[in-house]
């Protein structure tokens, strides 16, 4: 039987940004996706995968919802 990959979102600071507030997307052992604000806008960075990765909808609407919320602060950018 295969192990099945989880999916976690993780809240970190982005060293290169002045340790800026980011949420990480992982799916297993890989980052697939980093969520950040830039100039006041959230962004999505998709990093290519090995193989596709179907992120469950609802799952990812959730934790982008959280992410608008916490990355938006003043002082997390």
């Amino acid at each position: 039987m295969q192990h099945e990959q989880r999916w976690e979102a993780l809240f970190c600071n982005d060293p290169d940004n002045d340790y800026a507030l980011t949420m990480e997307i992982a799916h297993g052992d890989d980052i697939v996706a980093i969520v950040r604000c830039r100039e006041g806008r959230l962004t999505v960075d998709i990093y290519g995968a090995t193989q596709p990765a179907s992120v469950p909808l609802e799952w990812l609407i959730e934790k982008l919802q959280l992410a608008q919320q916490d990355l938006s602060k003043p002082g997390t950018q």
